[in-house]
């Protein structure tokens, strides 16, 4: 796992495809070693999710996305109930839902994003610097599906997140 965090945080530095590439690599490995030894593999697929996700970014391919989002899916379901790490998993899965939905419109994905995003905020205190970006997401998320359905409970939902997210960000400005 390590190898692969320094090949990536490389990558992030000098930008070199192969540095990539050999970090998915690395997080492959750890993730055949974690299962073969029956290992929490959330871990190397959070990481994997990651690196997808970043040739993602390269290369503009949405199959990219799809493998990242399935590493994703994958470590919400390695992360047990109340794990230490059960928000971050969830919370990268919605960001990379959310991203496909943005790219291709596929309303299952905002479907999908919001409950889980709300299980997220629910699974563990967010760390202030990003709990307002997560409500203002899952928001944003609610306040699209009401425009597509017109669910005043869902508009409803869209408010209270948005609401929250500013009096979160107030509340921590007078810290």
């Amino acid at each position: 796992i390590d190898l692969g965090n320094a090949l990536r945080t490389r990558y992030e530095a000098k930008g070199d495809r192969a540095d990539l590439e050999a970090a998915f690599r690395a997080q492959e490995r750890s993730l055949q070693i974690c299962r073969e030894h029956r290992l929490d593999a959330s871990v190397p697929l959070r990481n994997l999710a990651t690196l997808a996700s970043a040739g993602y970014a390269i290369s503009g391919r949405l199959s990219d996305l799809g493998d990242a989002i399935g590493y994703a899916e994958s470590a919400v379901a390695e992360t047990g109930e109340g794990a230490q790490n059960e928000a971050e998993s969830k919370l990268n899965l919605a960001i990379l839902l959310c991203e496909r939905y943005k790219q291709i419109g596929g309303h299952a994905d905002l479907d999908r994003a919001v409950p889980v995003l709300e299980s997220a905020l629910r699974a563990r205190i967010i760390p202030e610097p990003i709990r307002p970006s997560v409500l203002e997401m899952l928001g944003t998320a609610r306040l699209l599906q009401y425009r597509r359905a017109h669910n005043p409970e869902t508009l409803d939902g869209a408010i209270e997140a948005l609401t929250d997210r500013k009096s979160t960000r107030l509340n921590s400005s007078h810290l």
